[in-house]
């Protein structure tokens, strides 16, 4: 049946002189001192390794955040985060897929009450390397694999599908 891992993690963070940075729709934007924040929610994982050399694993975060000088949510910060991972290892050689789902945020808080909120997103990464001594490692990785359209703060396209590659070497 392989090794089974679960974990699961409650956090509360209490913050004073919360310092962020804030967007107007116009796309100006300034750093804001909102006294008193908190954010707070729990972190379950698992992961599974089926076979000695695949790993499948899977998270799932809740945040809820309060700005507690202003009321309402902090800006950008995604209530539900979920994402999957599958790595497989064998000889030389590993290969990695992520999937990572981001959902909706609040991204602007109008002064008349009106707010506007960032679309939620899935990401799907791919990464490889390939062992070639205890010293040499050459290594690719293919984010944002299916060229996913999305803003982290309104207004900001984010990159569409990107590649990356090198040696790493180790003395």
């Amino acid at each position: 049946m392989g090794e089974f891992f679960f974990s699961f993690v409650y956090f509360h963070n209490d913050y004073d002189n919360f310092i962020t940075f804030y967007s107007y729709p116009d796309y100006t934007s300034t750093y804001i001192n909102l006294n008193k924040a908190k954010a707070e929610g729990y972190e379950a994982e698992i992961r599974w390794n089926p076979l000695e050399n695949l790993t499948l694993s899977a998270s799932y975060t809740r945040t809820n955040t309060r700005d507690k000088t202003h009321g309402g949510l902090l800006l950008r910060r995604p209530r539900d985060m979920v994402s999957g991972v599958l790595n497989y290892a064998f000889q030389k050689y590993q290969l990695n897929l992520s999937v990572n789902h981001i959902g909706k945020r609040l991204d602007w808080k109008g002064f008349l009450g009106e707010n506007l909120y960032g679309e939620s997103y899935t990401l799907v990464n791919f990464a490889g390397s390939y062992t070639i001594s205890e010293h040499i490692q050459l290594f690719a990785r293919i984010e944002n694999l299916f060229n996913e359209h999305y803003q982290e703060i309104r207004g900001y396209d984010a990159a569409g599908i990107s590649a990356f590659g090198g040696i790493k070497l180790n003395f």
